[in-house]
């Protein structure tokens, strides 16, 4: 789609000084916080400290922790952008903290756009430079060995931030190198999360599996991935870390869930699901999966909206995340029988791929909205949610045709505002 041909203009920029020394910053920043709280004592930040440093074991979590973190802020953003470019979510007009102006908020990625758009290509190149960089670490025999723990993850993080690379932006660049195709990204992910296989146990294991099939899905490797995808149980979740630090420190929001800062009235009501597709739907069906509620206290968006009749926008909000703390999903075993679906769509077995099409829509284990746990305490206004239907009903279709409508709907559904909708 054209909104994401352009998001490719991220890629010209040299990654290579801003992002290898800002990594390094931030990975010897997080080494100094770990040592002193190993100590458990207060020490004063040294600065920056010599490179051989974070070669030591102790030094390990810390980069594959800094890893983490830099995948969290790129999703958690770009969650955002693509959720308006893709129509998953209407701007209420709100462009500060929590919105996205009027050109990102109408899906268009210009070069006046960018400056966002630049920081979010910079924190996943930072989450792939550093897992790779720590694994180029942990392979180097003269430095301290790894646990397998941390290894295992350094490989997770690596391929999830060249997945979701690859989703979003069409061409690749690594380290300052030359421009390639963004099936660069795929391929190096399909390298990391096999490499996290051969030492992976439990929770890892399934994730990397997971990870591998998404990644194997966009190389056309049909049979692998729905090999993968079929060792992922229906109620696997995988999630990057959350935290509202960035909030309670009164800066930008970094890690802590961007849909709920922007829209728990507090004071700001950025986004609204009026005039999206979802809005309907679940008025007609009731689909938990798409959830939404409203305040009749507080009808409209913080702002007004040029261009939008009347100018003031009305306002809904979300029910999938009501908390700060509430992380983005990287991968789910319900995404996993969607992936095994399409293969069998491929290989042109459309009445197969409808059964578990329609084994993911009516599961009973289908998660419901959260409403009520946490958001009398961390949303101020009043919840009021609009379910119109009854248990949801099997997709019904007679061709080829039509079964591929039925799985492209029900990705949009299971996988509303995670930030996928650019790649499908």
């Amino acid at each position: 789609m054209k909104t994401h041909e352009t998001m490719k203009t991220n890629t010209n920029y040299d990654a290579t000084g801003r992002l290898g020394r800002g990594a390094q910053r931030a990975a010897r920043a997080m080494v100094v916080l770990v040592v002193a709280t190993v100590a458990g004592c207060e020490v004063a930040n040294p600065g920056l400290v010599e490179d051989k440093f974070l070669n030591e074991a102790v030094a390990h979590e810390a980069l594959v922790r800094g890893a983490a973190s830099s995948l969290a802020i790129a999703v958690n953003n770009l969650f955002l952008d693509t959720g308006h470019a893709a129509r998953e979510i209407l701007p209420s007009g709100q462009s500060g903290p929590g919105g996205v102006g009027p050109v990102r908020g109408a899906g268009h990625f210009t070069v006046e756009s960018e400056s966002d758009l630049f920081v979010w290509w910079e924190a996943a190149q930072g989450a792939r430079w550093i897992a790779e960089n720590a694994l180029e670490r942990f392979a180097d025999s003269e430095n301290e060995a790894p646990t397998k723990e941390n290894q295992v993850q350094a490989y997770l993080w690596a391929g999830y931030a060249n997945e979701r690379l690859g989703e979003n932006w069409c061409e690749s660049v690594f380290d300052g190198g030359p421009k390639g195709p963004n099936s660069a990204y795929f391929e190096r992910a399909e390298t990391h999360f096999t490499n996290a296989l051969a030492l992976a146990s439990g929770e890892q294991m399934t994730a990397a599996y997971a990870g591998r099939a998404q990644a194997r899905m966009w190389l056309d490797k049909w049979s692998g991935a729905a090999s993968d995808a079929a060792q992922v149980p229906i109620d696997f979740v995988y999630d990057p870390p959350a935290d509202d630090i960035g909030n309670r420190a009164g800066s930008a929001l970094r890690t802590g869930n961007v849909f709920v800062f922007g829209n728990r009235n507090q004071p700001y009501r950025a986004q609204t699901i009026h005039h999206t597709w979802f809005y309907d739907y679940y008025l007609e069906t009731g689909d938990p999966r798409s959830s939404w509620g409203d305040d009749p206290d507080f009808p409209f968006g913080t702002q007004s909206l040029p261009g939008y009749p009347g100018g003031t926008v009305p306002w809904s909000y979300t029910t999938k995340y009501v908390s700060l703390l509430d992380p983005f999903r990287l991968s789910t075993g319900r995404e996993m029988v969607l992936l095994r679906a399409e293969a069998l769509l491929v290989a042109g077995d459309w009445a197969a791929a409808m059964t578990l099409i329609n084994d993911v829509r009516t599961a009973s284990s289908r998660p419901s909205p959260r409403v009520g746990e946490a958001t009398e305490s961390l949303l101020s206004h009043t919840t009021s949610l609009h379910a119109g239907g009854s248990a949801l009903v099997a997709w019904h279709v007679t061709s080829s045709e039509d079964a591929w409508t039925a799985l492209k709907r029900e990705r949009a559904i299971e996988m509303w505002l995670e930030g996928r909708r650019m790649g499908d």
